[in-house]
């Protein structure tokens, strides 16, 4: 616990702080407190109304998470040019970041690092079809010999198994669908969508913060994308097997599109100037 020195200007006798609910009495009356640090700099005014009941840490910190959102929910839908500057930085980071994914897999060898076409591609899949028929999923091999409902034990046997297979011969992972029909202009607009969605959250949270400058601004949603291509590229590869090339390349294009997400936020996203 910090000791902060403060000091409480009251009308009545009864003093009470609103930060530790032990402290505080069911039923408080009017107080105003002014919270100062170690070196007298006002910090904030807190007020006790009478009759406030107090609540647990739980129903505290729901009601502020509930008031956050929906504060910043009605700033999203209000008609003040900062929630347009929000949205429009949030849609043209989307866009941006669209063309650039279209740039690192058509133009750049960004897209294909690590991506390679099957040889005897007929008599794989023919094979495949073969030993899995109509069953769709996600396949590691080899197993170790594992079985549904196995013991913790057997787990552990076909573990130790499994890791000599693969230190002996092939070892990977398949995703597979005995058909499937691909529906490219689907695909790209589940992409625009899941771009704009990604761009938007970002900006969102930059919203929030109370960074002015052009570089930090930037460097807060390139941080949140390095986050992102972190949290699901660096597990793949380490669990799965993840080619490291493919990985590489993946993560750089993700880590690049917040890079343009953040300078179009820099850019719409300013601080109105003082009247």
């Amino acid at each position: 616990m910090v000791d902060v020195p403060w000091v409480v200007v009251a009308p009545v006798d009864i003093v009470a702080s609103s930060f530790f609910c032990d402290w505080q009495p069911r039923k408080a009356a009017s107080v105003n407190a002014v919270i100062k640090d170690k070196t007298g700099v006002f910090i904030g005014l807190v007020k006790l109304n009478e009759g406030r009941e107090c609540r647990s840490s739980r129903e505290r910190a729901s009601t502020k998470i509930a008031g956050f959102l929906l504060s910043n929910l009605q700033l999203l839908r209000s008609n003040s040019p900062m929630s347009t500057r929000i949205l429009l930085a949030g849609i043209l980071g989307g866009v941006v970041m669209f063309i650039w994914n279209f740039v690192a897999h058509d133009i750049l060898p960004l897209g294909e690092m690590g991506v390679h076409v099957l040889p005897n591609e007929d008599t794989v899949t023919s094979a495949l079809q073969t030993n899995l028929a109509d069953n769709s999923g996600f396949y590691i091999f080899p197993s170790g010999g594992l079985t549904p409902g196995a013991t913790g034990e057997q787990k552990k046997a076909a573990m130790k198994k499994a890791e000599e297979q693969m230190a002996a011969s092939a070892a990977g992972v398949l995703i597979y669908r005995p058909k499937r029909v691909f529906n490219f202009p689907k695909r790209l607009i589940i992409q625009f969508a899941t771009d704009v969605a990604e761009a938007l959250l970002a900006v969102f949270l930059l919203a929030q913060t109370g960074i002015t400058g052009f570089g930090g601004k930037v460097g807060f949603v390139l941080t949140a994308g390095i986050l992102a291509a972190i949290t699901t590229n660096v597990p793949y590869a380490n669990w799965y097997g993840f080619p490291k090339d493919f990985t590489l390349g993946q993560m750089i294009t993700q880590i690049i599109g917040f890079l343009l997400v953040g300078i179009v936020a820099a850019l719409l996203i300013r601080k109105p100037a003082a009247v």
